[in-house]
Protein backbone atom coordinates (compact mmCIF):
# COMPACT_ATOMS: atom_id res chain seq x y z
CA UNK A 1 0.00 0.00 0.00
CA UNK A 2 2.72 2.44 0.96
CA UNK A 3 4.70 1.46 -2.16
CA UNK A 4 1.70 1.97 -4.42
CA UNK A 5 0.66 5.22 -2.79
CA UNK A 6 4.05 6.89 -2.45
CA UNK A 7 6.73 5.26 -4.57
CA UNK A 8 4.94 4.89 -7.90
CA UNK A 9 4.18 8.63 -8.28
CA UNK A 10 7.67 9.54 -7.04
CA UNK A 11 9.29 7.18 -9.54
CA UNK A 12 7.01 8.50 -12.28
CA UNK A 13 8.05 12.05 -11.39
CA UNK A 14 11.76 11.20 -11.64
CA UNK A 15 11.23 9.32 -14.90
CA UNK A 16 9.30 12.30 -16.29
CA UNK A 17 12.24 14.60 -15.55
CA UNK A 18 14.60 12.14 -17.28
CA UNK A 19 12.31 11.89 -20.33
CA UNK A 20 12.01 15.68 -20.55
CA UNK A 21 15.80 16.12 -20.41
CA UNK A 22 16.46 13.40 -22.98
CA UNK A 23 13.55 13.84 -25.40
CA UNK A 24 11.77 17.11 -24.57
CA UNK A 25 8.00 17.58 -24.67
CA UNK A 26 5.77 14.69 -25.83
CA UNK A 27 3.95 14.78 -29.16
CA UNK A 28 1.02 17.17 -29.43
CA UNK A 29 -1.68 14.47 -29.45
CA UNK A 30 -0.62 13.25 -25.96
CA UNK A 31 0.46 16.65 -24.67
CA UNK A 32 -1.99 18.07 -22.11
CA UNK A 33 -0.79 21.59 -22.77
CA UNK A 34 -1.39 21.50 -26.53
CA UNK A 35 -4.58 19.42 -26.36
CA UNK A 36 -6.27 21.53 -23.67
CA UNK A 37 -5.28 24.74 -25.45
CA UNK A 38 -6.92 23.52 -28.66
CA UNK A 39 -10.07 22.42 -26.83
CA UNK A 40 -10.30 25.70 -24.90
CA UNK A 41 -9.72 27.71 -28.07
CA UNK A 42 -12.52 25.79 -29.85
CA UNK A 43 -14.95 26.46 -27.01
CA UNK A 44 -13.90 30.12 -26.80
CA UNK A 45 -14.58 30.69 -30.50
CA UNK A 46 -17.82 28.71 -30.31
CA UNK A 47 -19.27 30.78 -27.46
CA UNK A 48 -17.62 34.13 -28.06
CA UNK A 49 -20.98 35.84 -28.67
CA UNK A 50 -22.69 34.48 -25.56
CA UNK A 51 -23.63 36.54 -22.52
CA UNK A 52 -22.53 35.83 -18.96
CA UNK A 53 -18.83 35.85 -19.75
CA UNK A 54 -17.59 34.67 -16.34
CA UNK A 55 -20.12 31.82 -16.09
CA UNK A 56 -19.52 30.74 -19.68
CA UNK A 57 -15.77 30.88 -19.10
CA UNK A 58 -16.15 28.64 -16.05
CA UNK A 59 -18.15 26.11 -18.08
CA UNK A 60 -15.48 26.14 -20.79
CA UNK A 61 -12.70 25.39 -18.28
CA UNK A 62 -14.89 22.74 -16.62
CA UNK A 63 -15.70 21.06 -19.94
CA UNK A 64 -12.04 21.11 -21.00
CA UNK A 65 -11.02 19.59 -17.65
CA UNK A 66 -13.61 16.81 -17.96
CA UNK A 67 -12.50 15.98 -21.51
CA UNK A 68 -8.83 15.79 -20.47
CA UNK A 69 -9.07 14.31 -16.96
CA UNK A 70 -11.70 11.60 -17.54
CA UNK A 71 -9.51 9.47 -19.88
CA UNK A 72 -6.59 9.82 -17.43
CA UNK A 73 -8.68 8.54 -14.51
CA UNK A 74 -10.12 5.68 -16.60
CA UNK A 75 -6.65 4.71 -17.83
CA UNK A 76 -5.13 4.72 -14.33
CA UNK A 77 -8.07 2.74 -12.95
CA UNK A 78 -7.84 0.19 -15.78
CA UNK A 79 -4.10 -0.32 -15.28
CA UNK A 80 -4.69 -0.88 -11.54
CA UNK A 81 -6.24 -4.24 -12.40
CA UNK A 82 -3.74 -5.35 -15.06
CA UNK A 83 -0.49 -7.28 -14.99
CA UNK A 84 2.79 -5.35 -14.62
CA UNK A 85 0.66 -2.79 -12.79
CA UNK A 86 3.46 -0.92 -11.01
CA UNK A 87 5.68 -0.62 -14.09
CA UNK A 88 2.82 0.59 -16.28
CA UNK A 89 1.65 3.12 -13.68
CA UNK A 90 5.15 4.60 -13.37
CA UNK A 91 5.34 4.94 -17.15
CA UNK A 92 1.86 6.49 -17.45
CA UNK A 93 2.62 8.96 -14.64
CA UNK A 94 5.85 9.92 -16.43
CA UNK A 95 4.19 10.46 -19.81
CA UNK A 96 1.39 12.59 -18.35
CA UNK A 97 3.73 14.63 -16.17
CA UNK A 98 6.05 15.48 -19.06
CA UNK A 99 3.18 17.46 -20.58
CA UNK A 100 2.43 19.37 -17.36
CA UNK A 101 5.90 20.79 -16.77
CA UNK A 102 8.58 22.10 -19.14
CA UNK A 103 12.30 21.92 -18.38
CA UNK A 104 14.34 21.67 -21.57
CA UNK A 105 11.72 22.72 -24.13
CA UNK A 106 11.95 26.42 -23.20
CA UNK A 107 15.64 26.59 -24.03
CA UNK A 108 15.15 24.46 -27.17
CA UNK A 109 12.39 26.71 -28.50
CA UNK A 110 14.24 29.94 -27.68
CA UNK A 111 17.55 28.77 -29.17
CA UNK A 112 16.69 29.73 -32.79
CA UNK A 113 15.31 33.09 -31.61
CA UNK A 114 18.57 33.84 -29.81
CA UNK A 115 20.49 32.79 -32.94
CA UNK A 116 18.50 35.32 -35.01
CA UNK A 117 19.31 38.03 -32.47
CA UNK A 118 23.00 37.16 -32.59
CA UNK A 119 22.82 37.65 -36.37
CA UNK A 120 20.86 40.91 -35.86
CA UNK A 121 17.92 39.48 -37.84
CA UNK A 122 15.24 40.97 -35.59
CA UNK A 123 12.37 40.51 -38.05
CA UNK A 124 12.92 36.73 -38.12
CA UNK A 125 13.42 36.70 -34.36
CA UNK A 126 10.06 38.43 -33.93
CA UNK A 127 8.31 35.86 -36.14
CA UNK A 128 9.97 32.91 -34.36
CA UNK A 129 9.15 34.34 -30.94
CA UNK A 130 5.50 34.97 -31.90
CA UNK A 131 5.13 31.23 -32.56
CA UNK A 132 6.08 30.64 -28.91
CA UNK A 133 4.23 33.48 -27.19
CA UNK A 134 1.26 33.82 -29.57
CA UNK A 135 1.81 37.57 -29.89
CA UNK A 136 3.92 39.81 -32.08
CA UNK A 137 5.20 43.38 -31.82
CA UNK A 138 4.73 46.15 -34.38
CA UNK A 139 8.40 47.11 -34.33
CA UNK A 140 11.09 44.49 -34.82
CA UNK A 141 13.70 46.08 -32.57
CA UNK A 142 16.24 44.37 -30.35
CA UNK A 143 15.16 45.81 -27.00
CA UNK A 144 11.49 44.89 -27.34
CA UNK A 145 12.25 41.37 -28.53
CA UNK A 146 14.89 40.86 -25.81
CA UNK A 147 12.34 42.02 -23.25
CA UNK A 148 9.73 39.53 -24.45
CA UNK A 149 12.24 36.68 -24.37
CA UNK A 150 13.23 37.39 -20.77
CA UNK A 151 9.58 37.75 -19.75
CA UNK A 152 8.83 34.42 -21.45
CA UNK A 153 11.66 32.71 -19.54
CA UNK A 154 10.38 34.06 -16.21
CA UNK A 155 6.74 33.17 -16.94
CA UNK A 156 7.61 29.67 -18.15
CA UNK A 157 9.53 29.07 -14.93
CA UNK A 158 6.36 29.71 -12.94
CA UNK A 159 3.91 28.01 -15.35
CA UNK A 160 6.13 25.16 -16.44
CA UNK A 161 8.11 24.35 -13.30
CA UNK A 162 6.97 25.80 -9.98
CA UNK A 163 3.19 25.52 -10.47
CA UNK A 164 3.08 21.93 -11.82
CA UNK A 165 5.60 20.72 -9.22
CA UNK A 166 3.61 22.20 -6.33
CA UNK A 167 0.22 20.96 -7.51
CA UNK A 168 1.60 17.49 -8.17
CA UNK A 169 3.02 17.26 -4.65
CA UNK A 170 -0.21 18.37 -2.96
CA UNK A 171 -2.93 17.15 -5.35
CA UNK A 172 -1.30 14.45 -7.42
CA UNK A 173 -1.33 13.94 -11.15
CA UNK A 174 -4.90 15.24 -11.48
CA UNK A 175 -3.94 18.45 -9.69
CA UNK A 176 -0.96 19.00 -11.98
CA UNK A 177 -3.12 18.31 -15.04
CA UNK A 178 -5.85 20.77 -13.97
CA UNK A 179 -3.21 23.42 -13.28
CA UNK A 180 -1.87 22.95 -16.81
CA UNK A 181 -5.40 23.05 -18.29
CA UNK A 182 -6.14 26.41 -16.63
CA UNK A 183 -2.80 27.82 -17.80
CA UNK A 184 -3.52 26.63 -21.34
CA UNK A 185 -7.05 28.04 -21.23
CA UNK A 186 -5.60 31.42 -20.29
CA UNK A 187 -3.09 31.20 -23.13
CA UNK A 188 -5.88 30.35 -25.57
CA UNK A 189 -7.58 33.75 -25.08
CA UNK A 190 -4.44 35.91 -24.96
CA UNK A 191 -3.82 38.19 -27.89
CA UNK A 192 -7.35 37.74 -29.22
CA UNK A 193 -10.22 40.16 -29.70
CA UNK A 194 -11.79 42.06 -26.82
CA UNK A 195 -14.78 39.67 -26.78
CA UNK A 196 -12.44 36.69 -26.56
CA UNK A 197 -10.49 38.24 -23.69
CA UNK A 198 -13.77 38.98 -21.87
CA UNK A 199 -14.88 35.37 -22.32
CA UNK A 200 -11.54 34.19 -20.95
CA UNK A 201 -11.82 36.21 -17.75
CA UNK A 202 -12.63 33.18 -15.61
CA UNK A 203 -9.47 31.34 -16.69
CA UNK A 204 -7.47 34.52 -15.97
CA UNK A 205 -8.96 34.78 -12.46
CA UNK A 206 -8.42 31.05 -11.85
CA UNK A 207 -4.85 31.37 -13.12
CA UNK A 208 -4.15 34.23 -10.70
CA UNK A 209 -5.71 32.28 -7.80
CA UNK A 210 -3.74 29.11 -8.52
CA UNK A 211 -0.48 31.05 -8.75
CA UNK A 212 -0.81 33.18 -5.61
CA UNK A 213 1.80 30.99 -3.89
CA UNK A 214 3.65 29.76 -6.97
CA UNK A 215 4.46 33.31 -8.10
CA UNK A 216 6.07 34.18 -4.77
CA UNK A 217 8.09 30.96 -4.69
CA UNK A 218 9.14 31.40 -8.33
CA UNK A 219 10.24 34.99 -7.72
CA UNK A 220 12.20 33.91 -4.64
CA UNK A 221 13.98 31.11 -6.54
CA UNK A 222 14.92 33.47 -9.39
CA UNK A 223 16.27 36.08 -7.00
CA UNK A 224 18.28 33.46 -5.09
CA UNK A 225 19.74 32.16 -8.35
CA UNK A 226 20.92 35.63 -9.43
CA UNK A 227 22.74 35.95 -6.10
CA UNK A 228 24.36 32.53 -6.44
CA UNK A 229 25.45 33.35 -10.00
CA UNK A 230 26.70 36.78 -8.87
CA UNK A 231 24.41 38.50 -11.40
CA UNK A 232 22.35 40.64 -9.02
CA UNK A 233 22.97 44.31 -9.78
CA UNK A 234 19.50 45.75 -9.09
CA UNK A 235 18.34 48.03 -6.31
CA UNK A 236 14.66 48.57 -7.16
CA UNK A 237 11.85 47.00 -5.14
CA UNK A 238 10.40 43.90 -6.79
CA UNK A 239 6.95 44.52 -5.29
CA UNK A 240 6.92 48.10 -6.51
CA UNK A 241 7.94 47.07 -10.02
CA UNK A 242 5.37 44.26 -10.13
CA UNK A 243 2.53 46.75 -9.54
CA UNK A 244 3.12 48.08 -13.05
CA UNK A 245 1.98 44.76 -14.54
CA UNK A 246 -1.76 44.14 -15.06
CA UNK A 247 -1.20 40.47 -14.15
CA UNK A 248 0.10 40.34 -10.57
CA UNK A 249 1.06 36.65 -10.68
CA UNK A 250 3.19 36.98 -13.81
CA UNK A 251 4.22 40.51 -12.84
CA UNK A 252 5.88 39.39 -9.62
CA UNK A 253 8.00 36.82 -11.44
CA UNK A 254 9.02 39.07 -14.33
CA UNK A 255 9.65 41.92 -11.89
CA UNK A 256 12.18 39.72 -10.08
CA UNK A 257 14.14 39.47 -13.33
CA UNK A 258 13.79 43.19 -14.08
CA UNK A 259 14.90 44.20 -10.59
CA UNK A 260 17.82 41.84 -10.00
CA UNK A 261 19.32 42.29 -13.49
CA UNK A 262 18.42 46.00 -13.44
CA UNK A 263 16.82 45.87 -16.88
CA UNK A 264 13.75 47.49 -18.39
CA UNK A 265 11.11 44.98 -19.49
CA UNK A 266 8.47 46.39 -21.82
CA UNK A 267 5.32 44.68 -23.03
CA UNK A 268 4.55 46.51 -26.25
CA UNK A 269 1.90 49.22 -25.76
CA UNK A 270 0.83 47.75 -22.40
CA UNK A 271 3.29 48.31 -19.57
CA UNK A 272 6.91 48.89 -18.60
CA UNK A 273 8.64 47.18 -15.69
CA UNK A 274 11.59 48.95 -14.06
CA UNK A 275 11.50 51.99 -16.32
CA UNK A 276 14.83 53.25 -14.92
CA UNK A 277 16.62 50.00 -15.80
CA UNK A 278 18.95 49.41 -18.73
CA UNK A 279 17.63 48.18 -22.06
CA UNK A 280 17.91 44.36 -22.15
CA UNK A 281 20.81 43.04 -24.20
CA UNK A 282 21.75 39.63 -25.59
CA UNK A 283 23.88 38.95 -22.52
CA UNK A 284 20.82 39.48 -20.31
CA UNK A 285 18.95 36.76 -22.24
CA UNK A 286 21.84 34.34 -21.74
CA UNK A 287 22.05 35.26 -18.06
CA UNK A 288 18.29 34.71 -17.74
CA UNK A 289 18.66 31.19 -19.12
CA UNK A 290 21.42 30.48 -16.58
CA UNK A 291 19.12 31.76 -13.83
CA UNK A 292 16.26 29.62 -15.19
CA UNK A 293 18.23 26.36 -15.06
CA UNK A 294 19.75 27.02 -11.64
CA UNK A 295 16.29 27.95 -10.33
CA UNK A 296 14.97 24.55 -11.44
CA UNK A 297 17.68 22.85 -9.37
CA UNK A 298 16.90 25.10 -6.39
CA UNK A 299 13.18 24.35 -6.71
CA UNK A 300 13.88 20.63 -6.53
CA UNK A 301 16.40 20.89 -3.70
CA UNK A 302 14.76 23.54 -1.52
CA UNK A 303 11.02 23.06 -2.14
CA UNK A 304 10.13 19.78 -3.87
CA UNK A 305 12.26 17.31 -1.88
CA UNK A 306 11.50 18.80 1.59
CA UNK A 307 7.78 19.06 0.85
CA UNK A 308 7.69 15.51 -0.46
CA UNK A 309 9.40 14.20 2.68
CA UNK A 310 6.98 16.22 4.83
CA UNK A 311 3.96 14.79 3.02
CA UNK A 312 5.38 11.29 3.36
CA UNK A 313 5.80 11.86 7.09
CA UNK A 314 2.21 13.10 7.42
CA UNK A 315 0.95 10.09 5.53
CA UNK A 316 2.95 7.53 7.50
CA UNK A 317 2.45 9.11 10.94
CA UNK A 318 -0.99 10.67 10.69
CA UNK A 319 -2.53 8.77 7.78
CA UNK A 320 -2.83 12.06 5.92
CA UNK A 321 -3.91 10.94 2.43
CA UNK A 322 -3.02 13.97 0.34
CA UNK A 323 0.35 13.17 -1.21
CA UNK A 324 0.20 12.12 -4.86
CA UNK A 325 -3.51 11.37 -5.05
Amino acid sequence: MIYSYLMIPAEGFLLAIAIDILFGEPRAFINIRDTSQKISSWFLHKFVGKKGKIGTGFLIVLATSIIIITPIIILLDFINYGIYRDTLLVFIYAVILTSTFRITSVGAKLKPVIKYIENKDYASADVALSLITGTSVDESNAETINSRIIETIAREYMDGIVGPFLYFIFFGIVGAAIYRIICSSKEANSGESFKMIQLGKFSSYAYAFLNWAASGIAAGMLVASTFLLNLNVGKSSILQISRMSPDRAVGLVTASMASTLNIRLEHHNEYILNEEGFQPQLKDIKNSMKIYYLSIFLMLAVIVIPLTLLMMYLYNMLNFPLLFI
